[in-house]
């Protein structure tokens, strides 16, 4: 009888010592997120200097989370632009739906200078870097 109860109480002890051994880890993950402003190098055109200031004085005012897309917004600007297809393109700048709807001729030339237009080929044609 000792012998039962000894042996069930050496099981409920190895049971409960296996199951206490086992753990979950979870590993908590920030979602992805597009790289940090970078400064920008000298000569290059900066997003957030020259860039967003063109957004935020001439586009925003339409373009913004929703309102007309791309969300041309402060903070916002640089994921929209460079998550939707064909709007930024590095390969060849002046096929960019962004730089070809600001130039001359475009659907938003009316809006931006030519100056506008040339800043943002400028700044795509140097890789288009969140600066």
């Amino acid at each position: 009888m000792q012998s039962k109860k000894l042996n069930k109480l050496i099981m409920i002890i190895f049971v409960l010592s296996f199951f206490s051994a086992c753990t979950k880890d979870v590993i908590v993950t920030d979602p992805p997120t597009l790289a940090a402003p970078v400064p920008p190098k000298p000569g290059q055109t900066s997003y957030a200097g020259v860039i967003q200031p063109i957004f935020t004085a001439k586009c925003a005012g339409c373009h913004y989370l929703g309102g007309v897309a791309p969300n041309l917004v402060t903070g916002k600007s640089y994921q929209a632009l460079t998550t939707s297809p064909g709007m930024i393109d590095t390969s060849t700048p002046s096929n960019s739906i962004l730089y070809k709807k600001m130039a001359t001729g475009g659907s938003m030339a009316s809006k931006c200078t030519p100056a506008d237009a040339d800043s943002v080929l400028r700044w795509i044609t140097q890789g288009a870097i969140n600066n």
